[in-house]
């Protein structure tokens, strides 16, 4: 048996029940579906797309540039012919254009697997 007969097999279904004490007890609630990257987009819709999200030695990025970047990266996923689902693995440099395509990757529907190259003395951090 190959391996994709192997992986179709499997049952990724989450084991921690949702409904369980501790997630009664905080309130913790699981939506029908959910998308990791709707945080960075939900502030574009709170207004504050020209705060900044991300402080980098190579320059800042409002929650709007980073949206836009990570839109960019997410189209050119789309248009290389990935399915939804497929994973891509990234590998960049330690920077603002990291967390772009992380998110891009995501938005896009796309299991991500992201390797960093750290790059020096510089930091990045987010807002």
């Amino acid at each position: 048996m190959n391996n994709m007969a192997n992986q179709e097999k499997l049952d990724l279904s989450d084991l921690v029940p949702s409904d369980g004490t501790a997630a009664q007890e905080i309130g913790f609630s699981v939506p029908e579906s959910y998308n990791a990257s709707s945080i960075l987009f939900e502030n574009l819709d709170k207004g504050f797309g020209d705060k900044i999200a991300l402080y980098s030695d190579e320059g800042n990025r409002t929650y709007r540039e980073l949206c836009d970047e990570a839109c960019r990266f997410g189209n050119a996923l789309l248009s290389c012919g990935l399915n939804q689902g497929d994973r891509v693995m990234i590998v960049l440099n330690d920077g603002p254009h990291y967390p772009a395509a992380a998110f891009g990757a995501i938005r896009a529907g796309r299991s991500v697997a992201i390797l960093c190259r750290p790059t020096g003395g510089g930091r990045r951090r987010a807002a």
